[in-house]
């Protein structure tokens, strides 16, 4: 039981990493091509 449990908290750790690292990285690229966008604009 403590061994399917801890094999099942590391796996939700494992997905709830990735999700948060998915996540961060979107917004950074959406941040990234705002600001950029945004200089674009500003320039022109």
């Amino acid at each position: 039981m403590s061994l399917v449990f801890v094999l099942n908290s590391k796996i939700f750790l494992t997905v709830f990493f990735c999700f948060v690292f998915c996540i961060g990285t979107t917004i950074i690229k959406i941040h990234n091509y705002r600001y950029k966008y945004n200089i674009f604009l500003f320039h022109r």
